[in-house]
């Protein structure tokens, strides 16, 4: 081989030394800092916001920048203490989780108390799980839970159903002038403003919610005769004989005797 050709040679063998040994000598990133803002992870009580200040406000431990429930408060007794501030990763409290007034960060009250119940025993249960809230703790909370009325349906002034749909959602200072059309929940008047609606289903567009129409679909067919309440089909079609017409049938092909659920499905 010429002087050329292993001086070639070398180059290239350095050349991949370079390439291998590389990664080894370029610095790393600072560890232990997801969000880049100065505060090791360890210390950040907002991992991954960066949030130079870790304001907290609320003293909960969850820095303002994420915090998703701002204002919580001691709600937890306490054996050491008359209460103590127990709160999820989002920095939200067994009382903000399950307000009293109706459903978390919702227009909405409760549809049911039942409703409420289930809400305090699934986000207690979860705390307790994550070692926040002893045994204990969460038996005292659920008692209290319920003797107190929250969850039960309590209108408001120009909400008698409380579903978070005003009488006068338009303003327009006239109750019902305006009514929410099919799913639409802002700007408009409550189409059912007796009856808890909040999705203001109008499947007919008749300006009267789906929940008090008595012919939801319009098809002429009362609802409590109608084999498809929310699709129209005044001819009732039904091939398969299982009470569930044919225009909203999922499952069109079921044997006479088997028993279906809504969707015709057995």
């Amino acid at each position: 081989m010429g002087l050329i050709g292993r001086s070639g040679a070398r180059a290239a063998l350095l050349a991949t030394a370079i390439l291998i040994l590389l990664p080894l000598v370029v610095p790393a990133q600072t560890p232990g800092d997801s969000d880049g803002d100065g505060f090791a992870d360890e210390r950040d009580n907002c991992v991954f916001a960066p949030n130079v200040t870790q304001a907290d406000q609320d003293g909960d431990g969850i820095g303002d920048a994420c915090d998703r429930c701002p204002g919580t408060v001691a709600d937890v007794p306490d054996p050491r203490a008359p209460v103590r501030i127990v709160i999820d990763v989002s920095g939200c409290d067994l009382s903000q989780r399950c307000p009293c007034a109706g459903p978390f960060q919702s227009r909405r009250t409760w549809r049911r108390r039942s409703g409420y119940l289930r809400c305090v025993r699934r986000v207690s249960h979860r705390l307790r799980r994550a070692g926040r809230m002893t045994r204990a703790e969460r038996g005292t909370f659920l008692q209290a839970a319920g003797a107190v009325s929250c969850g039960r349906i309590v209108g408001r002034a120009g909400d008698l159903d409380g579903d978070g749909i005003p009488e006068d959602g338009d303003l327009s200072g006239v109750a019902g002038d305006d009514p929410c059309r099919h799913h639409v929940t802002v700007g408009c008047d409550d189409n059912c403003p007796k009856r808890w609606n909040p999705h203001q289903g109008d499947v007919d567009g008749d300006g009267r919610g789906d929940v008090c129409d008595r012919d939801a679909d319009g098809d002429g067919v009362p609802n409590r005769r109608d084999s498809c309440p929310l699709t129209p089909n005044p001819d009732q079609k039904d091939d398969d004989e299982d009470e569930v017409g044919d225009a909203c049938d999922r499952c069109p092909d079921t044997d006479t005797d088997d028993a279906v659920d809504a969707r015709g499905c057995s």
